[in-house]
């Protein structure tokens, strides 16, 4: 039976490190040390990498054949025919990447052209490209700096044609008047067209802009007069008491827009007819007013005696209730009628005194001197019967009468100066 040592360990004196001792050797354990990284070899280009696989395709195969046995002579044809196959596939490809660059060259001429055409019509100045670059990167920059002007001159073309359609639309639908509208059309029409030079520059899309934004404006002006003498026509229908317009008369012209020259003349004309009608309405229920209110007072009615009136509104049934109380007062005169027929026959008298006429010129105006008293609510005699100017004087100054017969429409007021001093009736409030 063989016996092993025991290893026995102890530091060495000059390593600095554990060793073992084993059957009288000493075996030091040295530090573990980083891995080193292989040498790498040299980069080789795609046509170096190209030929080293043909050779090492071409010794693989006859390697394999001849561990096979292939004869010699078969060996050689095979790779004859292998290479005459590599010899058309690298033909083919060099045919290829000529044709290729004919065309190239063959456009380099057509992107020059059309890059100078473009920048004419956009008015910009392209990309600087030498001349003395090579092919490709010549082609390249030309075909990139053609795609940015297309796509620019596809967008300003879209705007320009967007702004003229808008122009025209908007000149269509406010009829301006014939020198103004043809102005401003032919303001448009003038400029360049979009394939002529400058014709999509950014100058001439500001001055369409500007054109453009000024008949929006006159659009928008005329939009808010349009809302304003709307609004002015159905107050005015209401105040009155017309019907309200039907959708189609109210809110469209006879023709074309109703934002035209012509639709807003027609509808001033319409407010203009409303104001009329509305100012004679008012003026005649002022008139009747003052005339009720004189009667009122002529008559010495007591307050219940006498008819609320209403204050407020232009319509039909304000004036039949100023009608209907002026014919109720024009009763209660005709009733009372000789006695105030006897006090203006006395004032007149008065009057004549006073201006010391005598009484040739007195009886002038018969229907003072007349013994009969009249209660017919009839017109004075057809002639037209009138004092002219006559001055009265009195203690607080000097005042002007007039009084006119028939031979014109007369105010409710004149009316009752008539029947006063004449003996006639006022007149009758129309209503319209």
């Amino acid at each position: 039976m063989i016996e092993i040592p025991r290893e026995k360990f102890r530091m060495g004196k000059k390593s600095g490190h554990w060793t073992r001792s084993n059957m009288g050797f000493e075996e030091a354990r040295a530090p573990a040390m980083a891995p080193t990284a292989a040498p790498t070899a040299p980069a080789r280009s795609p046509l170096e990498s190209l030929s080293q696989l043909c050779h090492q395709t071409t010794t693989k195969l006859t390697a394999l054949w001849s561990g096979d046995g292939l004869p010699e002579a078969e060996q050689t044809e095979r790779i004859e025919k292998m290479g005459t196959e590599i010899r058309n596939l690298l033909s083919e490809w060099v045919s290829t990447e000529e044709a290729k660059l004919l065309q190239l060259r063959e456009q380099v001429p057509e992107l020059e052209s059309e890059l100078r055409g473009l920048s004419g019509v956009l008015d910009e100045r392209g990309a600087d490209i030498d001349p003395s670059w090579q092919l490709v990167p010549r082609h390249q920059s030309l075909l990139s700096e053609v795609e940015r002007c297309r796509a620019m001159a596809a967008e300003r073309t879209t705007q320009r044609e967007e702004c003229e359609a808008q122009h025209t639309t908007i000149l269509d639908e406010i009829e301006l008047p014939k020198e103004d509208d043809s102005a401003r059309r032919a303001s448009m029409a003038n400029e360049p067209r979009a394939t002529e030079p400058r014709g999509l520059s950014t100058a001439l899309l500001e001055r369409m802009r500007k054109r453009l934004s000024e008949v929006v404006s006159e659009r928008a002006s005329r939009i808010d007069q349009a809302a304003i003498l709307s609004s002015d026509i159905e107050r005015l229908r209401k105040d009155i008491g017309i019907p309200d317009a039907a959708p189609d008369e109210g809110s469209a012209p006879r023709t074309g827009s109703k934002y035209s020259t012509s639709a807003l003349a027609e509808q001033e004309a319409k407010l203009i007819q409303l104001q009329t009608e509305a100012e004679r309405r008012q003026n005649v229920l002022r008139e009747c007013a003052a005339y009720i209110k004189d009667l009122e007072l002529e008559l010495k009615l007591e307050p219940h005696e006498c008819t609320t009136l209403p204050q407020n509104g232009l319509h039909k049934e304000v004036l039949e209730a100023y009608n209907a109380e002026l014919e109720r007062l024009e009763k209660l005169k005709a009733e009372s009628l000789a006695g105030l027929l006897i006090q203006a026959r006395g004032r007149l008298q008065a009057l004549w005194g006073q201006l010391h006429m005598c009484e040739a010129e007195t009886r002038a105006f018969k229907p003072a001197w007349s013994p009969e008293v009249s209660t017919d609510d009839s017109t004075p005699p057809s002639e037209e019967v009138t004092v002219q100017t006559e001055k009265v004087s009195t203690g607080r100054g000097c005042g002007w009468f007039t009084c006119t017969g028939v031979g014109r429409e007369a105010s409710p007021r004149e009316g009752l100066i008539r029947w006063l001093v004449m003996g006639g009736s006022p007149l009758k409030l129309s209503i319209a």
